[in-house]
């Protein structure tokens, strides 16, 4: 359970498990309750291209929709993040997908 709640904070679920292990539960509650909660993520690039390709394709304008494929591409390609292996696999499958999609719009 202190675990659970690091895990939405700062300290993270490792530290909080480790604390309320090592001292005790309420100990480790303590330390979870004075971490600051952690901060959310802007929406990345690409999910923001790849939405605003999805409406556009939706919409019949080809052109447009190509373009923001093309960035939402760009931005998976490039991106520096260190990814576990479960991440990098699905980001790969979205790079495999985004080609596909990029393919069939200029094929049409």
């Amino acid at each position: 359970m202190v675990a659970n709640a690091g895990d939405k904070r700062n300290i993270g679920y490792g530290t909080a498990l480790a604390m309320s292990i090592i001292f005790s539960p309420i100990i480790g509650l303590l330390f979870v309750a004075v971490s600051e909660k952690k901060k959310s993520r802007p929406a990345s690039k690409w999910r923001i291209d790849y939405e605003r390709a999805k409406k556009a394709e939706f919409l019949g304008d080809k052109s447009e929709a190509e373009k923001y494929y093309k960035s939402a591409l760009y931005e998976l390609k490039n991106d520096k993040r260190k990814l576990s292996r479960d991440g990098q696999r699905k980001r790969l499958d979205k790079i495999y997908d985004l080609n596909a999609k990029l393919r069939k719009l200029q094929q049409d």
